[in-house]
């Protein structure tokens, strides 16, 4: 596999819809960002209308951007800009690796720096925040490689599994 990874603006087709409804509903990527409940195809499907008709590559009603993140010409994971919010100028930051055999590979790690770039130089932010599982050891150690650091714990915040865990919120300031 290349060793360039960059971010390209999420585009639609059917093989971009298969592959992001399995990642999504992969156990690991559900734990990592938060999620309970599998998405169905069809609920999938009505995402992708909804963000890529309404202007996908720019900001969307919701106020976020979708890139995915590509090492060569293959899609390996996404990266998500949501609540970018113009008079706070912040933005959190969302970021998964999809495919099984690109983690551990230092595949975010490049994605990450230039998710940070964008939101600095394009998008003109002040703070970019993430929030992150307490006991997700490995998306922490990858944000404060990132120069993110952490700013609260929000104990029981979040019911997964059968337990309450607690959520970090980590934010890196454009100084």
């Amino acid at each position: 596999m290349s060793d360039e990874v960059k971010l390209t603006p999420f585009h639609d087709n059917y093989i971009n819809r298969i592959l992001t409804h399995e990642w999504i509903n992969d156990p690991v990527i559900m734990k990592g960002i938060l999620r309970t409940d599998k998405t169905t195809y069809e609920n999938h499907n009505k995402w992708w209308e909804d963000k890529y008709y309404s202007g996908c590559a720019s900001l969307t009603k919701e106020n976020s951007e979708h890139f995915f993140i590509t090492e060569g010409k293959v899609n390996v994971g996404c990266v998500r800009l949501r609540n970018v919010e113009e008079y706070n100028q912040s933005c959190e930051l969302m970021i998964y690796i999809g495919s099984q055999t690109r983690r551990g590979k230092g595949v975010a790690y490049k994605a990450m720096l230039q998710a940070i770039a964008y939101c600095f130089k394009r998008i003109a932010v002040h703070k970019i925040y993430v929030t992150v599982a307490e006991d997700n050891v490995i998306a922490r150690h990858l944000y404060k490689k990132c120069g993110f650091v952490e700013e609260g714990v929000f104990r029981d915040a979040f019911y997964q599994g059968d337990k309450y865990i607690n959520i970090i919120k980590m934010a890196l300031i454009n100084e």
